[in-house]
């Protein structure tokens, strides 16, 4: 054994401290324990532990209960190549631990054993600067990576610094595991986990967790599997902010790689993206490309940045999903998921849900196939969504397989507004492929500045279905269209509670032959209390056709203003179903039925009860008078017959006088104690 107690400083320089089993050794190595206040490793010294024999390496052990320092020099534990056996594990306890200027931890197997575990526990402060911190299984290791595990308040990673995992070799990379309570920093530096060419094992999982982390200046956290074995997971816990800058966070399936990717998972309160950072996700290897899970529980934002999933070999695109609690907002950035031409394999769908959405300043969130395999679908959920300013909600297939749907659940209003802005579901020209759908339930929708929303087909494919679902819907200057070149004109159906107002050249239409060929208009349904257009804006619905059928338009509603339906279109509001060679089509207004009972109540059977509705007391028969100097008189509805069958009768019905019983304590009703008023009351009785 090397047991060191310096009780204030220790320091190594330029020198080295060992324990080894040789080639020809078989036994256990001795471990290094070294205990001071401060200690200071500089000038290319070292500290190691190794077995090249049959035995165990031994431990190394540093406890500076002040401070750490390692420049220019290496602690490290091997499995050498003629090793079988455990390496050592290293252990370093202290408050601050500095390792710079190319210093080195190591865990490594290149023999038959697994490699020692790598564990730093410094409770203030923990820098890493152009240094590295590493576990790996070599090209001629058989057996597990050691895990890293680092435990600190503050962590910073700078100055190409690396902490990586891999195996190249037979076994499982380490796993990457770093605590910084409260703040951890990456900066122009990398975390990795990797399964390399020649390896076959599982890659090592990277697992973060801190307060507030901050990835700048071409920082890079990766995992990826280039030989046979699945991709270590990158999970990311920052409680309060995490910040991605002119960096990026990597999960991948290489070219030569056969195994699955792993997912990434990063959860904060707040996350921000910007100045082209990157997340992406992909495969171009044979195994599925991971997922990516983002959430927040206040607020993500992202600026000129990109989120990715796609598939270059033979396997599926992951999700890419994002959560906000509160506010997701996306600013001339991309989120997307690709099916390459490459490909062989599904995309994987974009999955958005917030309170509030923002995607503006030309953002772009697409799904997309170029290969053998359908698109992703596109999913958004919020409470309000404006999409602005150039920003595009996008899904093609430029290949055979199909493009995905865009679905869009709104709980109150969506806003497309600005040239070029939109929902977009299309196949390019030469596709085979069918265009996606595009389905939206909201409470109230505007379009409006050159706004729209497109299902096309310019391919051979068939073009997508429009469905929305809405309280209202406003088109200013705004368009719905489903058209496509040669095959039939997608439908478009608008079911609208209240109101479908067109404004300023809006356009509703489902054409076909766009490209002066073949093919049928498309349908479009209208259900509305109102569909109103102002005459002379020259807002159009049209189902037309080049040199097929025209299309079918049908509207249900209570009354149409300011649109006509006519044979072609006109510099006026127009509504048309024409075909320029072929058969037009056809329009068809339905009024909107009313429920008769709407509004109604059940009545009581008994209107009113009569028997108490008049004081006995008051209107009877008293000794020949009149009880009380009361009269009563029935007036009824002046005289109308008894039912629509009679003759109007205009004679005086004759009632008879009521006599009041002598008995005045059997009385239903007893008026209280007061001196009765001296008035007569007159009802009159013209009939029932």
């Amino acid at each position: 054994q090397v047991e060191i107690t310096a009780s204030d400083r220790l320091s190594l320089d330029n020198s080295r401290i060992s324990s080894a089993v040789t080639s020809t050794g078989i036994g256990t190595g001795g471990n290094i324990s070294l205990n001071t206040d401060n200690f200071s490793v500089t000038n290319n010294a070292t500290i190691s532990s190794a077995t090249a024999g049959r035995g165990d390496a031994g431990q190394v052990e540093i406890t500076a209960s002040d401070r750490l320092s390692l420049d220019n020099s290496r602690i490290s534990s091997e499995v050498a190549l003629t090793g079988i056996g455990t390496g050592g594990n290293i252990s370093l306890n202290t408050d601050n631990f500095s390792v710079t200027n190319n210093g080195t931890i190591s865990s490594a197997t290149a023999g038959r054993g697994d490699a020692g575990q790598v564990e730093i526990t410094a409770s203030d402060r923990l820098s890493l600067d152009n240094s590295r911190i590493s576990s790996a299984v070599t090209s001629t290791g058989i057996g597990t990576g050691g895990n890293i595990s680092l435990n600190t308040d503050n962590f910073s990673v700078t100055n190409n610094a690396t902490i990586s995992s891999a195996t190249a070799g037979r076994g499982d990379a380490g796993q990457v595991e770093i605590t910084a309570s409260d703040r951890l920093s990456l900066d122009n530096s990398r975390i990795s986990s990797e399964v390399a060419l020649t390896g076959i094992g599982t890659g090592g999982n990277i697992s973060l967790n801190t307060d507030n982390f901050s990835v700048t200046n071409n920082g890079t956290i990766s995992s990826a599997t280039a030989g046979r074995g699945d991709a270590g997971q990158v999970e990311i816990t920052a409680s309060d902010r995490l910040s991605l800058d002119n960096s990026r966070i990597s999960s991948a399936v290489t070219s030569t790689g056969i195994g699955t990717g792993g997912n990434i998972s990063l959860n904060t309160d707040n996350f921000s993206v910007t100045n082209n950072a990157t997340i992406s996700s992909a495969t171009a290897g044979r195994g599925d490309a991971g997922k990516v899970k983002i959430n927040a529980t206040e607020e993500i934002s992202i600026n000129d940045s990109t989120i990715s999933s796609a598939t270059a070999g033979r396997g599926n695109a992951g999700e890419v999903n994002l959560r906000a609690s509160d506010r997701l907002a996306i600013t001339n950035s991309t989120i997307s998921s690709a099916v390459e031409a490459t490909a062989i394999g599904t995309g994987g769908s974009v999955n958005l849900q917030a309170s509030t959405m923002e995607v503006t300043n030309s953002a772009r969130i697409s799904t997309a196939t170029a290969g053998e395999g359908t698109a992703g679908k596109i999913n958004l959920n919020a409470n309000r969504f404006v999409l602005s300013n150039g920003g595009q909600l996008l899904s093609t297939t430029s290949s055979g397989s199909d493009a995905g749907d865009i679905n869009l659940k709104v709980t109150d209003n969506i806003i497309l507004t600005g040239a070029g802005t939109g929902l977009f579901a299309n196949s390019t020209p030469g596709s085979i492929g069918n265009g996606g759908s595009i389905n939206i339930d909201a409470t109230t929708m505007l379009i409006e500045n050159g706004a729209g929303i497109v299902v096309d087909s310019q391919g051979t494919g068939k073009g997508g279905d429009i469905t929305l679902s809405a309280g209202s819907l406003t088109l200013n200057q705004g368009f719905i269209t489903a058209e496509a070149f040669s095959d039939k004109g997608g439908d478009i159906t608008l079911n609208l509670e209240n109101l479908l107002l067109l404004r300023n050249h809006s356009l509703i239409s489902a054409t076909s032959g766009i490209g002066s060929g073949f093919g049928d208009g498309g349908n479009i349904n209208i259900i509305a209390n109102f569909v109103v257009s102002v005459p002379r804006e020259n807002s159009d619905i049209t189902a037309n056709a080049f040199l097929g059928t025209g299309g079918r338009i049908e509207i249900t509603t209570n009354a149409i203003f300011g649109l006509k339906f006519r044979e072609e279109l006109t510099p006026f509001s127009d509504i048309t179903a024409s075909s320029e060679f072929g058969t037009d089509g056809i329009f068809i207004f339905n009024r909107l039925s009313l429920d008769a009972t709407q509004g109604l109540i059940n009545l009581p059977e008994i209107l009113l009860d009569t028997s108490n509705a008049v004081g006995k007391g008051h209107c009877a028969l008293i000794d020949g008078k009149i009880g009380g100097g009361s009269s009563f008189i029935i007036t009824g509805r002046g005289g109308f017959p008894r039912n629509p069958d009679d003759l109007f009768s205009n004679h005086n019905p004759i009632v008879e006088w009521l006599t009041r019983q002598p008995n005045h304590q059997t009385q239903a009703f007893q008026p209280n104690p007061q001196p009765t008023p001296d008035f007569r009351s007159y009802i009159s009785c013209n009939g029932l």
